[in-house]
């Protein structure tokens, strides 16, 4: 299951090296002015509740660090896109990305190294009667956007 937060196990690691109860988290931050329920503090924990940025500042201040120390590390020679899908439990294939019209004879040039392509609507027509493999592109992880055409 995909998570909808990064925070979630840095909260449930402060909380517990507090020896506070979700309970307990919940009622300090009612009184720091967020409005959240236990439940939600569950939520957040397990990852399937999305926090919103403005609500940080509060957990942060409940757990007495920075806003930063909320967040998992990064490792720094790591690829930033795999880190992410790591960490937000994403296993569903990517979606190929839909370049844009503006942008579509451009990346037909760096993908084809030509300015042959096709696309929909007003767009030029393809050069001669070959069919032409710009519009849509496939990111790939750990290559480069326009590595391969689809």
């Amino acid at each position: 299951m995909k998570a909808h937060n990064l925070v979630g196990p840095q909260v449930r690691k402060q909380r517990y090296n507090l020896g506070w109860s979700q309970a307990k988290l919940a009622t300090k931050l009612q009184l720091k002015g967020l409005d959240i329920s236990r439940e939600v503090v569950a939520q957040i924990e397990g990852q399937i509740h999305c926090v919103k940025d403005r609500d940080l500042p509060y957990f942060a201040a409940v757990f007495q660090v920075e806003i930063p120390a909320l967040f998992p590390e990064f490792p720094k020679n790591a690829n930033l896109h795999d880190t992410m899908r790591r960490l937000l439990r994403d296993e569903v294939a990517e979606a190929p990305k839909i370049v844009m019209k503006s942008l579509q004879g451009v990346a037909a040039k760096v993908v084809n190294h030509s300015q042959k392509y096709e696309c929909n609507g007003t767009s030029p027509a393809p050069v001669g009667n070959e069919r032409g493999k710009a519009g849509v592109l496939n990111s790939r992880v750990g290559g480069n956007a326009g590595d391969q055409l689809l």
